[in-house]
């Protein structure tokens, strides 16, 4: 009763393709900011009106439309219907909860579907992005959380660094996953620190709630990996000649791309496995230290046992117990007690059990 529906309830009963936003409550308009340029020059604007997003596309022209909120799914369904985007690939862009994956529609449309992992104040944040590859153009989803990855690319194509402006819209779509990629390797790189952290820890008496903290961090890696792996299937994909605006120049930069990837899967798992030794010498450096507590009890106990013996035996009360009104007995019971205690102690030394 009164339960949030989850993101699979909210298209319950729908028919594919249906333009409903799925994902968390936002405030507030889209931004959009579009780039049009060539190798001679570069036009951009901000907040365009849909209409005049799609006649900025010209022959020997790439324009790129940056939108960032896909929570207008009216707005984002116009847009894509100025670019003959498949219904399909509109209900995956404005779905956030869609499988990082590649998609390719009638029209020489290309999807691609992915994760953007990245550093944000200290904290891990992850957003669904959307790329839309088609003729002279690249449109891009974001879901809209604070900040992205996509700066250092717009700065380029402002002052015309690199090789962005003059190439195709197939190596701006390269930039953008090159984008989120490099985002991944921050985020694994604030893990191996937290993991290094970890490992000065694992042997430190004073550490709580360990366990909790290396499987928080195993989630976050679990997490990132989910969101890796399936880019590599798409970068196969890209470079197995799917579609026809892949073209073959982009292919080194795509193999590139995909060794990055590889590189960040390794470190991923490396980082696994280096959480599963840190636990397990954190579980071993305890067992270690309950063994020597359960070492000094265990001789404490045998040592007063023959001690509670004798006071055992002289607390029976009878009154015709031999030795029970000698002068000197309590101070032999005594000095008995600390005889016996003193050559057992020194018996378990011998021993090396102490």
């Amino acid at each position: 009763m009164g339960r949030k529906r989850s993101k699979r309830q909210q298209k319950a009963g729908l028919p594919p393709g249906s333009a409903v936003y799925v994902g968390q409550p936002r405030e507030g308009g889209m931004q959009i900011r579009a780039f049009a340029y060539d190798a001679k020059g570069v036009v951009e604007h901000e907040h365009p009106e849909p209409a005049d997003v799609r006649a900025l596309v010209a022959p020997n022209r790439v324009v790129w439309l940056d939108a960032d909120g896909v929570h207008d799914a009216e707005l984002v369904s116009e847009l894509c219907e100025l670019f003959g985007v498949h219904s399909l690939a509109l209900e995956d862009i404005l779905n956030t909860a869609t499988r990082p994956k590649l998609d390719l529609f009638e029209g020489d449309i290309v999807l691609v579907a992915a994760d953007m992992v990245r550093v944000c104040d200290d904290d891990i944040v992850s957003e669904h992005v959307s790329i839309v590859l088609g003729p002279g153009f690249v449109l891009s989803f974001q879901e809209g959380r604070s900040g992205d990855l996509f700066d250092p690319l717009r700065s380029r194509i402002r002052a015309g660094n690199g090789r962005v402006r003059a190439m195709g819209p197939d190596y701006l779509a390269h930039a953008l996953l090159d984008a989120i990629v490099d985002g991944y390797f921050g985020v694994v790189e604030r893990m191996e620190e937290g993991i290094d952290r970890a490992e000065a820890e694992a042997i430190d008496e004073r550490t709580t709630e360990f366990p909790k903290r290396i499987y928080g961090l195993k989630s976050e890696l679990t997490n990132l990996r989910q969101s890796v792996v399936p880019l590599r299937e798409v970068l196969a994909r890209l470079l197995k000649g799917e579609s026809r605006l892949i073209g073959r120049g982009v292919h080194p930069y795509l193999r590139d791309l995909s060794d990055h990837v590889m590189q960040v899967l390794d470190m991923v798992d490396s980082g696994r496995e280096r959480l599963n030794g840190v636990l397990e010498l954190h579980l071993a450096v305890q067992s270690h230290r309950m063994n020597d507590v359960m070492r000094v009890l265990t001789v404490v106990s045998t040592v007063f046992i023959p001690m509670s013996w004798l006071a055992g035996v002289y607390g029976m009360n009878f009154d015709d117990m031999p030795e029970l009104h000698l002068r000197f007995g309590y101070f032999g019971a005594m000095g008995v007690m600390v005889g016996m205690a003193g050559g057992m102690l020194a018996w378990f030394r011998y021993r090396k059990w102490l």
